[in-house]
């Protein structure tokens, strides 16, 4: 599936879904980082 065509597709509905989401990944992503707003 593609981010793009679900962004479109859903709208705002999942959006905050969607940036928890990417922001789980982000997290991990930088480990011990702390992530900047």
């Amino acid at each position: 599936m593609t981010l793009p065509l679900m962004a479109g597709f859903y709208g705002d509905v999942d959006y905050n879904f969607i940036t928890r989401v990417f922001h789980i990944l982000d997290t991990l992503a930088n480990g011990n980082r702390k992530v900047g707003v």
